[in-house]
Parts: structure tokens; C-alpha cells; sequence
């Protein structure tokens, strides 16, 4: 059993919560598959202070709980003993004062930089640390905005869970995400190197039914189709590209496209209706279609070509073939995980760490498995 204990200041808005909300989502079918089968929870909510103690859910929180379908009891707030850091698993405060006053009631000492924990069995976390957001959880005590601490509640449970369910990775934005890029470029591993590892991952990460289409857009997304095309060829597996735009790549895209050409491997324009001149392009010959059309930087709604490609895709999909998506489904938005049309995945393979996009929105409608790859991006912020 996991033992969770929740902490804000007063235990009336913030903590309780998020101690029901998360008694909530393990009951759910999605996270019953991804964590460990008969995995079991204990989930509780305390204070910092005594201020509060003996009081109910504050009635506005009731209201946002009751708003969102979330099912909640009549209970007491009280205070956090010390005893319970040797009892819980995870203690999981709201904001750094939170986490300051957990550390006094412990005895605890915290790091020089003031914010984290000298945490002895390293069971202490802020809540939006699992979602790979440095910022507190605002108190609504004194914002007002039940809707926001809902969210930014939301967002750390769901970290949280992915965070069991994968085995200590985090869920994290499309900001940190490309921050976290542009410093591992910057300053560890080339980003050539980093395009190589994550078509490496996805070449090794599916069981691949020839032939296979891989239907690249313009950016480094493509890219790593790229790649993929390359070790496809390498192993003997018959492959070909379709390119949305033939005149447009990444820089490092170019490079990778250049070496597949030097490989021979076969490549065309896709055509869509568009094109009366020309017939348009049916995949309806592919076992695996890989799908590195948009990446999690993608928001909008998708048109043209683009939009032509995902309807061939999911059409070819729905008539039996394999269908993957290089990072995140082309058409859904990274953070939100929302998209009027998408691509609708056997299997999604994501890389660096997951996104919100994977499991928020249309993630479950969009995507029947998931799968991350760690490629040595180190995650800031």
C-alpha cells in the first residue's frame, strides 16, 4: 500500500483537495492499467498549523469539488505529527512554506537554498514538482480562485501517479520540455546526437509490420522519422518516406534526410485532393505507418495537406495497419491534449518525458499505448 499524506497550512481548501481528488483518480480504469497490478492506496490530508483545526472543507472548495464531479466527505482538519513522517510514504505539501514548516515540525533541517527538504528518507515534495512546474499551488484562502487551484491541484496528481506508473519520471510542460532541449544542447550532448537517440528509440520501441510509411512533416519531429527510416534500412526492413513539404527540413532534419538519400532509401511528395494533376497518395499497402508529422509544440487546428496526411493515416488505421506516433499524436496540443483532428495511435512513443498532452484531453481517444523513452535530456525548471 501506498501511504499519501497531503499538507497545506490550514487543511480546509488546498489539502483536502487534493486528498480527494487523487482518492478519486486511482479509482479510475486508466490509472488502474498503468500502475502495477493490485497496487493499494491510503490517502490523507493535514496542516502545518492549528488554526484550522476541527473545521470543515472550507464551503468554497466544496462548491469546486461538487462542480467537478468529485466525491467528498464531511471531515475535521487537523494538525500533522511528527510520528507521520515515518508512517507515510510520500508527504506532499502545497508551497515552500509548506515544506518549511514540515521540515520544523520534524526537526529537519533544509538545504542552503532554502526550498528543499533535508529530507532524511526522501519522502517530502511539492505538489507541482511532479508535474515539473516550480511554483506553488496559490492559496485560494486569499486568491478567491477555486478554478486555478483546481487545475494546478489536477496537474500534480496526475504528475504524481504518472511518477509511480513510470517508475519515477515526471509529467512536464512543452515550455520546460523545450528548455530542458535547448540547456542539454547548449551545454551537454549535440543536438544531432540527441535526434539520433530518439529515432533509435523508436525504431527499437515497436514491433515493426512491413512495409512501413513514415510520413514526415517540416520540423525535427520529422527528423526523427529520419532516422527511423535509416535503421529501418539498415536492418533489412522495407521502408519509404512521404514528405508533407520536400523543400523544407530542420537543420538537423536536413542532415538526417541527406544521409537516407545516400542509403537509397525511397521518398515522395504526399499528395492530397488538393493536387488534381495528380493521383493522391494511399497507404493502404503499409503494415506500420510512423506518424512524425506535428510535434508537442503543435496548437491549432490542422488544415491542408497536413490535415489530408491524418485523415489517410487513421483511414489506414481503421482497415488494420499498425499506427505509431513519434513523440506525441500529430494534431494534439502538448500541454492540453486536445485537437479537433488527430492521429489515432496503436502505439505512442514519447520522448525525453511525458507531456500533460499524453494523458489530459483526448489522450485516451487518441492513443491506445504509450510508451516513454528516456534519450538524456536533463529537465530544468
Amino acid at each position: 500500500m501506498i501511504k499519501i499524506l497531503f499538507i497545506c497550512h490550514g487543511n480546509i481548501c488546498r489539502s483536502p483537495m487534493a486528498e480527494f481528488i487523487l482518492k478519486k483518480m486511482v479509482m479510475e480504469p486508466r490509472w488502474a492499467e498503468m500502475l502495477p497490478e493490485g497496487t493499494q492506496f491510503h490517502i490523507e490530508s493535514a496542516a502545518t498549523s492549528r488554526e484550522e483545526i476541527g473545521n470543515d472543507i472550507y464551503p468554497p472548495a466544496k462548491a469546486k469539488l461538487r462542480e467537478m464531479d468529485v466525491p467528498f466527505e464531511q471531515r475535521r482538519a487537523r494538525q500533522m505529527t511528527p510520528a507521520e513522517y515515518e508512517e507515510y510514504d510520500f508527504i506532499i505539501g502545497m508551497d515552500d512554506a509548506n515544506i518549511r514548516n514540515i521540515c520544523r515540525m520534524c526537526s529537519f533541517a533544509m538545504d542552503s537554498d532554502g526550498k528543499r527538504p533535508a529530507d532524511p528518507q526522501h519522502k517530502i515534495y511539492k505538489i507541482l514538482d511532479f508535474a515539473g512546474i516550480d511554483r506553488s499551488v496559490s492559496d485560494p484562502w486569499y486568491t478567491g480562485d477555486f478554478a486555478a487551484t483546481y487545475q494546478d491541484v489536477i496537474m500534480g496528481c496526475e504528475g504524481f501517479l504518472n511518477f509511480l506508473a513510470t517508475g519515477g519520471r515526471h509529467i512536464i510542460s512543452v515550455k520546460t520540455m523545450c528548455d530542458s532541449d535547448a540547456y542539454t544542447i547548449a551545454n551537454i550532448t549535440p543536438s544531432k546526437e540527441l535526434m539520433y537517440r530518439a529515432g533509435k528509440s523508436i525504431f527499437e520501441g515497436v514491433c515493426w509490420r512491413t512495409p512501413v510509411a513514415i510520413v514526415c512533416g517540416k520540423g525535427n519531429n520529422a527528423g526523427d522519422g529520419y532516422v527511423v527510416a535509416g535503421l529501418l534500412k539498415d536492418a533489412g526492413v522495407d521502408c519509404r518516406i512521404f514528405l508533407i513539404d520536400e523543400n523544407r527540413f530542420s537543420g538537423d532534419g536536413a542532415y538526417y534526410f541527406e544521409k537516407c538519400r545516400e542509403k537509397c532509401i525511397p521518398y515522395e511528395q504526399f499528395v492530397g485532393t488538393a493536387d488534381d494533376t495528380k493521383t493522391p497518395t494511399d497507404l493502404s499497402a503499409y503494415g506500420t505507418i510512423l506518424d512524425c508529422l506535428l510535434g508537442t509544440g503543435f496548437a491549432g487546428d490542422v488544415r491542408g495537406i497536413t490535415a489530408e496526411a491524418i485523415n489517410e493515416i487513421n483511414r489506414c488505421g481503421e482497415a488494420g495497419a499498425y499506427i505509431v506516433s513519434a513523440d506525441i499524436n500529430s494534431g494534439l496540443n502538448g500541454d492540453t491534449g486536445e485537437g479537433s483532428l488527430f492521429v489515432k495511435s496503436d502505439l505512442t512513443v514519447s520522448i525525453g518525458d511525458y507531456k500533460y498532452g499524453h494523458f489530459m484531453g483526448r489522450a485516451d481517444e487518441a492513443m491506445k499505448a504509450k510508451v516513454n523513452c528516456d534519450i538524456g535530456i536533463e529537465l530544468i525548471g
